[in-house]
């Protein structure tokens, strides 16, 4: 009877060690997760082929959109060349379905995408791109860079529709096919969120 009383008291004794450390492990386990998770690890590459979704998360890991030149020596960064390959390259339903890849520059390049190939409603895409409000991009032009909603990028780099914003130039001007009511509905709308960009960024980065 002794001795069972004694392997016994041992068991719990063991367990009581044991314990805490399985516990500290296991929370361990879930904060790593929590602090390194990013939303694409869900995303369904279902339909978009290898060498488009290889392109795709080499935009993401450099994590911007930049001008054609950046930096003191007006270099051509990689990533200009990448956006190009990937907008040239990925059909229009790859496109669509990357509007959806949770990544500002990688939906933005997705939108520019379908914009260029001139077959889309442009009207709807730019809607859809300027009522995203939570959704951010970092860009960079020469020596600077700032963060830009979606639809901000859209109007001001590809498709001005704002009479806020200076002509583009012509080498830059995109035959859009808007209609005069649909040019005025977007310049409003663009209007609208600038006038709330700062209560974007604010809700998205407390």
């Amino acid at each position: 009877m002794k001795n069972n009383r004694i392997n016994r008291n041992s068991k719990i004794l063991n367990q009581a060690i044991v314990l805490p450390f399985v516990t500290l492990a296991v929370v361990g386990f879930i904060f790593f997760l929590s602090s390194a998770y990013e939303p694409s690890w869900l995303y369904n590459w279902q339909d978009i082929r290898p060498e488009i979704k290889d392109t795709v998360k080499l935009i993401e890991k450099y994590g911007c959109i930049t001008g054609e030149t950046v930096g003191n020596n007006g270099k051509t960064p990689q990533q200009w060349h990448r956006r190009k390959w990937l907008m040239k390259n990925a059909t229009e339903s790859e496109l669509t379905k990357l509007i959806d890849y949770p990544n500002g520059t990688v939906k933005a390049t997705a939108y520019e995408g379908l914009i260029r190939k001139n077959n889309s409603d442009n009207y709807k895409l730019i809607s859809e791109a300027l009522n995203d409000t939570t959704t951010f991009l970092h860009y960079e032009a020469g020596c600077v860079g700032f963060p830009m909603l979606i639809g901000e990028y859209l109007v001001k780099y590809m498709i001005s529709v704002s009479d806020r914003l200076p002509p583009l130039p012509p080498e830059k001007i995109i035959e859009y096919n808007l209609s005069e009511t649909e040019i005025i509905t977007l310049g409003n709308l663009y209007d609208e969120r600038m006038n709330k960009k700062e209560l974007y960024l604010r809700e998205i980065y407390k």
